[in-house]
């Protein structure tokens, strides 16, 4: 098995600074990162001068259509040829470099790391999808917002943003604790 680390940590905890990612626009990731960083036992945030530093830079990112159903016809509720998209994946990838603040040596990287999240969405523009028959029988159109859950695929999309961080951060964080981790085993 390859290992990514230069050089491994020795044992204990570390201070670890985490200066803003590079290409994180609102900080979003950078916020993860070191929420991510303080709940790991190898490490303990710093502000500044911490015994390491964590360089992230977002070099990638990405969607696509993963899901699709067919198209329920409003006249007599077959089931039509047409397909709709009603899942999408967002993917990301960052380039990860684990420095030495005494020695300014690499301790890990550069590596890509890359992580993905799943989301589901209805078509905004189809009142099908927003259309509820009620038991007496009539049609009743649903704001997309008020259920949760269904949400276009721009809205969708967007929020997909948050759990995409956080997942990211969280192997960002795993793979560098295993360089503290192979030096105590």
């Amino acid at each position: 098995m390859l290992n990514s680390c230069s050089y491994q940590l020795g044992p204990g905890r570390h201070t670890l600074s985490i200066p803003f990612a590079e290409n994180d626009e609102k900080g979003e990731l950078t916020r993860e990162l070191i929420l991510a960083a303080s709940s790991n036992p190898s490490f303990q945030y710093q502000n500044f001068d911490g015994e390491y530093q964590l360089k992230v830079r977002l070099s990638s990112g990405s969607d696509e259509t993963i899901g699709y159903r067919r198209v329920r016809l409003k006249t007599d509720g077959s089931v039509s040829k047409n397909i709709r998209s009603t899942e999408g994946r967002r993917k990301i990838s960052a380039v990860v470099t684990l420095e030495s603040n005494l020695s300014g040596k690499k301790i890990f990287g550069p590596k890509v790391i890359h992580a993905f999240v799943d989301y589901d969405f209805v078509d905004g523009d189809s009142s099908q999808d927003l259309s509820f028959t009620l038991p007496d029988g009539t049609s009743d159109t649903t704001l997309h917002f008020s259920l949760g859950q269904l949400e276009e695929k721009f809205s969708a999309k967007n929020a997909a943003v948050k759990p995409l961080y956080i997942a990211l951060s969280r192997k960002i964080v795993e793979e560098i604790s295993r360089c503290a981790l192979d030096e105590r085993n």
